[in-house]
C-alpha cells in the first residue's frame, strides 16, 4: 500500500462497515457506541488511522487491485508480548461487495501470514464481531480457531458498588 491508496481503501472499509463487524477495537477506537451500533464517524477515524500508521515498521498495509482499482485490503500489526515473542495480528481485511468470493480476502490474508511469518511471528490472532458468522467461517478455512470471547456491559447500566 502507499500513500496514494489510502482514500481508495477507506472507500473499501466505509461500503464494508456494518454493525456485524463491530468487535472491541472498534468500541475502543471510537468507531462504535455499542457492540451493535457504529458512530457517524467511524469511517473517518479509520482514515485518520490509515494516514497516521501506514510507515510505520510494525505493521502492514496490503492492497489488492484489479487494474488501477483496489478491490481489497488488508491490515496487520506485529507485537511483542509479555512472553518475549512476537504476534502478528489481523487488524481488519475488507473487501469490495462486487469483488467478493474471487479470491481475494484468501490472497490478502495469505500475504499477511507470510508477512508475519518473515517478521518471525510464533502465531496470528484475529478479532472479529460476535454476529460475523461468514466471516468466522472464512476464517476458520484458513486455519484460525476461535481461542476466547471477550463480553461487554455498559458501565451506564452498572448499579453502585
Amino acid at each position: 500500500m502507499t500513500a496514494a491508496d489510502i482514500d481508495a481503501v477507506s472507500e473499501v472499509y466505509r461500503e464494508v462497515l456494518e454493525p456485524s463487524y463491530i468487535s472491541f477495537s472498534e468500541l475502543g477506537e471510537g468507531k462504535a457506541e455499542t457492540p451493535d451500533r457504529l458512530t457517524g464517524r467511524a469511517a473517518a477515524i479509520f482514515r485518520d488511522q490509515l494516514v497516521s500508521l501506514w510507515q510505520s515498521h510494525e505493521r502492514g498495509f496490503f492492497v489488492c487491485k484489479a487494474g488501477s482499482q483496489v478491490i481489497g485490503f488488508s491490515l496487520a500489526s506485529l507485537r511483542q508480548t509479555e512472553a518475549g515473542h512476537i504476534e502478528c495480528w489481523l487488524d481488519d481485511v475488507g473487501v469490495l461487495h462486487r469483488w467478493r468470493r474471487h479470491g481475494v480476502a484468501r490472497q490478502l490474508i495469505e500475504h499477511v501470514l507470510r508477512w508475519g511469518r518473515q517478521a518471525g511471528a510464533k502465531y496470528f490472532l484475529i478479532e472479529s464481531g460476535w454476529q460475523n458468522a461468514g466471516a468466522h467461517a472464512f476464517f476458520e478455512s484458513l486455519g484460525f480457531r476461535p481461542l476466547s470471547t471477550v463480553f461487554w456491559h455498559p458501565s451506564t447500566d452498572l448499579e453502585p458498588v
